[in-house]
């Protein structure tokens, strides 16, 4: 749908451009919010990423679980028979479904991990840290699945927002994501989005935090896009 046009003929800026463009105004980037921004200080700057999709199918798939549950009961009580008492090759196949519904819900639980970023200047790092539920059900004691990579930021050469995935005709999987590319290390790609106003706000963020954006300069936009999109051939 096309946009709104303003009284002096130019596109209308929704709301999301206009909030970008006013915190590029911002000399202090301690005022650039966002929810999946959960600290920002002058030392530290971190990003939180929580797999609510997976939680929520795991739930509901252990709901469904439930449900079914009460309907053997249900049924149970009408027949004079116990939950767990099978005595059909139906009430076997409920049991079955049922298992297969509290495995199912329980491999989505566990899979969905909480994704961490974490630009530190005291210790000069930057921290990219996977935890499991497992890991904040133990009060962040257990690290047994949780996964952590230390990466220098004295070693960052460059850091930019690429566009990736395949669009061709139904397929559509495009996304965007903050590309840090260093002197010695393979390039290091954070913070996975559909939202293209989203990676630039973090983009612009973490360009604020480290020192590195140039806020007078026209003639190179440290918010570009790079199109490292996937081409595919014709067939």
């Amino acid at each position: 749908m096309a946009r709104r046009r303003a009284n002096n003929g130019q596109p209308r800026r929704r709301p999301s451009e206009e909030e970008l463009e006013r915190f590029k105004k911002i000399d202090d980037y301690r005022h650039i919010k966002g929810y999946d921004i959960s600290e920002n200080n002058s030392t530290r700057l971190k990003f939180r990423k929580i797999p609510y999709p997976f939680w929520i199918i795991g739930g509901l798939f252990w709901l469904g679980a439930i449900f079914c549950l009460y309907l053997i009961y249900e049924y149970g009580e009408e027949n004079g028979h116990g939950l767990f008492v099978i005595r059909e090759w139906k009430h076997l196949v409920s049991y079955t479904i049922i298992i297969f519904m509290i495995v199912l819900g329980y491999l989505f639980i566990i899979n969905g991990y909480v994704r961490t970023t974490v630009f530190d200047k005291r210790s000069g790092t930057i921290q990219i840290s996977k935890h499991p539920i497992q890991f904040y059900l133990s009060c962040c004691r257990n690290k047994e699945y949780s996964k952590i990579k230390i990466y220098p930021m004295e070693e960052i050469s460059n850091i930019r927002a690429a566009m990736r995935g395949i669009h061709k005709g139904n397929v559509n999987t495009i996304h965007y994501k903050i590309v840090i590319d260093f002197e010695n290390l393979p390039p290091l790609s954070i913070q996975e989005t559909h939202s293209i106003m989203r990676i630039k706000r973090q983009l612009l963020l973490i360009l604020k935090f480290l020192g590195v954006y140039l806020k007078d300069q026209k003639e190179h936009d440290q918010l570009k896009i790079h199109d490292e999109r996937t081409i595919l051939k014709d067939e």
